[in-house]
């Protein structure tokens, strides 16, 4: 008995994961390709052979925000600009973002950013960015 679901279905498009041979054709990996209904789609996919391409572009998210990441934190001038933006989400006032002495909680800064941020880092960039409330102590 032929299978309707081979024709009744749309065609559905995958990227291969790994060099594949389909319908006869050569797929290289990361070439776009077509399957005839969701039964392939699933087969392909469950093996790792294919993924569909939102599952590529949510990982080259992921990727992109990863290295942005590293970028951020290896470069001076990055790492900096990072810690300053960082600095800015939080609610002055809030006393589990900020030390008892009005600074930023290196380790509130460290969770926003995804790497460490020193006590000794943070105060001089703190020091740059918020000079009225050093001489103080960040107490009025």
């Amino acid at each position: 008995m032929p299978d309707s679901t081979d024709t009744n279905e749309e065609e559905i498009e995958l990227i291969a994961q790994t060099p594949i041979r389909h319908d006869g054709k050569d797929v290289a990996e990361g070439e776009l390709f077509t399957v005839k209904n969701e039964r392939q789609a699933v087969a392909l996919t469950g093996c790792g052979a294919a993924c569909h391409p939102e599952d590529i572009d949510a990982d080259d998210d992921a990727e992109s925000e990863a290295k942005a990441k590293e970028e951020a934190a290896n470069d001076p001038e990055k790492r900096k600009a990072a810690i300053i933006e960082a600095i800015a989400l939080l609610e002055p006032g809030n006393k589990e973002q900020f030390t008892n002495d009005g600074k930023p909680d290196a380790r509130e800064l460290s969770d926003l950013l995804g790497w460490t941020v020193s006590a000794q880092e943070r105060d001089a960039i703190w020091e740059e960015v918020n000079p009225a409330d050093n001489n103080n102590g960040g107490n009025e």
